[in-house]
């Protein structure tokens, strides 16, 4: 169900891309990325984390081009998509130091277990056991790979000179 979640909220970041770059009077271009597959939830996670790190990257620098540019359209939704994927690597990274505390073996039976609070209970007690208060926010299912991202950096100064804003 997280993952559902995930993967709904990445085609709405998709979309607020595509409406905005309709709106400045660009032609949207749309391609997907080859599909990796882990060999573990670990190495999934961590692969997940590693595209987060490099989105925050990508929506910071797109956030000062629109910044720059005096786009405050532009500037909000790129605002908006480092909060959220400020939030998925924060999860993320929970996730893997539960993980590393806990083995995957038994990170993965907490996952399935319907008893004692499952993986939120050992959430709670390990951050409990840190003195931790970090937010439990969700992880992403990529819709828009960084691939994808690092294309649409052309784009932004593209859309500056074909319609005097990013």
């Amino acid at each position: 169900a997280k993952m559902a979640e995930e993967a709904a909220e990445e085609q709405g970041h998709a979309m607020r891309f595509v409406d905005r770059i309709l709106y400045l009077g660009g032609d949207p271009v749309m391609a997907m990325d080859e599909i990796r597959s882990a060999k573990s939830v670990k190495e999934m996670f961590q692969t997940d984390l590693a595209d987060e790190l490099e989105a925050i990257k990508f929506y910071t620098e797109a956030y000062q081009a629109a910044t720059a540019a005096g786009d405050i359209g532009s500037q909000a939704i790129f605002s908006a998509l480092i909060l959220d994927e400020e939030g998925h690597a924060d999860w993320l990274q929970t996730e893997l130091g539960l993980m590393e505390k806990l083995g995957e073996t038994a990170y993965l039976q907490l996952q399935v277990s319907s008893g004692a609070g499952g993986a939120e209970g050992a959430r709670r007690e390990v951050r409990t056991a840190e003195a931790s208060s970090c937010l439990t926010v969700t992880a992403p299912a990529r819709s828009v790979s960084p691939a994808t991202r690092k294309t649409t950096i052309p784009w932004v100064a593209g859309l500056t000179e074909r319609a005097g804003t990013v």
